[in-house]
């Protein structure tokens, strides 16, 4: 092989020493497509790349307030990673002293301000166990004001807000449908 490699390079070069050993014009060039095809074959398998976990899961919020949302005025929506006994456990106003809390939350997954009238699309990272909690902090508390979102998640949420009432609609591509969790 070593010999095969040197005449390659000397082929290549265009020097041939006489009383040299030397390959066809076939071998040398069945060898360069054979180097082409191992590192054509390395590069596809991932060779070299670290294997860790994958990426997190992404889910898509597409958010549509209305121009009467919390009357007119901006207002937040917190997504966080939670469980069950939490979601019923916290208050309106526990929620929102966690919203610009310090030390920030490890489980808040993201805090977005919603201007009534402008429709949003936002990415946030799925949580790869615990349900997802949407908290929407208006200027007053209503009934409506947070939602659980129970494992597997869906790929997209369409959050359609009204004053302060809020409807939420999931939807899931039709890869993940047939994943098992």
């Amino acid at each position: 092989m070593k010999d095969l490699i040197i005449s390659l390079s000397i082929y290549l070069s265009g020097a041939v020493k006489p009383g040299a050993r030397t390959f066809s014009r076939q071998s040398v060039s069945m060898l360069a497509v054979f180097l082409c095809l191992s590192i054509v074959g390395a590069g596809l398998t991932g060779c070299g790349l670290r294997r860790g976990d994958p990426p997190p899961a992404e889910m898509t919020l597409r958010i549509e307030p209305d121009a009467s949302a919390n009357s007119g005025r901006i207002f937040y929506l917190m997504v966080r990673s939670t469980d069950e006994k939490q979601y019923l456990e916290h208050t309106y106003s526990h929620v929102a002293s966690k919203v610009f809390g310090d030390p920030a939350d490890p489980d808040i997954l993201g805090v977005f301000p919603i201007l009534p009238g402008r429709d949003e699309k936002i990415d946030v990272v799925q949580p790869r166990q615990n349900p997802v909690a949407f908290y929407f902090l208006f200027s007053e508390q209503s009934d409506d004001w947070r939602h659980l979102m129970p494992q597997p998640l869906d790929d997209t949420y369409r959050i359609s807000i009204q004053d302060q009432s809020v409807v939420i609609e999931g939807r899931r591509s039709i890869f993940r449908r047939f994943q098992r969790y």
